[in-house]
């Protein structure tokens, strides 16, 4: 019934799929490749809030948006589901197990987000720095003989916008990790020592409960 209802859509790398201030008039379910979801300031500046995966949903928040709050951008070239606002409320009052995985994804969300800003607030650029590369390592790497190579074409810039710091400062800090034995670069992509990161990660005190904390994540 759901499937039914959706159109799917092909968008191509670096494409735009909706911008700040479009109508939130639907929801996306990735079916294909990857998407960044993109906070920009007044002056120009942008984060980036996260980078989503196939079968992660985004768009969501178009029953209490009327516009985009974010751009979300296709990072590699994109398949998606489009369900229209008006058939994403008839699905929800029709289907009750959908209707509660939906309050579930926006529940996880709002706890990784009140988690994400108190521990923004209390760590430094680089421990940032750190923690994405260890995260990206398990959600993007791919294992080699010589270390986790990162599969997603980052810039420093990409990263600056992912812990909220400058290109400059990002790139400073990956020369200083290179120092250390941490990271390395192969061809446009970095490759990261698991272990010795997991290691500094804990060692800088931004490990709880086992696990890396989690940036903030929205849609």
């Amino acid at each position: 019934m759901i499937t039914r209802r959706m159109e799917e859509y092909r968008f191509l790398r670096r494409e735009t799929i909706f911008r700040k201030g479009d109508p939130s008039d639907s929801l996306y379910a990735l079916k294909e490749g990857l998407v960044k979801l993109v906070a920009s300031s007044e002056k120009g500046a942008g984060t980036i809030l996260y980078i989503l995966r196939p079968t992660d949903i985004f768009g969501e928040l178009l029953l209490v948006e009327e516009r985009r709050p974010f751009n979300a951008l296709a990072v590699t070239d994109v398949l998606a589901g489009v369900l229209p606002q008006k058939d994403f409320i008839e699905l929800l009052s029709e289907i009750s197990r959908f209707r509660l995985n939906f309050i579930r994804i926006l529940s996880r969300r709002l706890a990784q987000v009140e988690k994400g800003v108190t521990e923004f607030s209390h760590t430094r650029s680089y421990q940032r720095l750190a923690k994405i590369l260890f995260q990206i390592c398990g959600e993007h790497g791919e294992e080699t003989p010589g270390g986790v190579l990162l599969r997603l074409s980052l810039t420093h810039a990409d990263l600056a916008e992912m812990i909220g710091t400058t290109r400059e400062t990002v790139t400073n800090q990956l020369n200083h990790f290179r120092r250390m034995g941490l990271v390395w670069a192969h061809r446009r992509h970095l490759v990261v020592n698991r272990r010795r990161m997991a290691d500094y990660v804990q060692s800088e005190g931004i490990w709880r409960n086992g696990e890396v904390l989690g940036l903030a994540k929205s849609a």
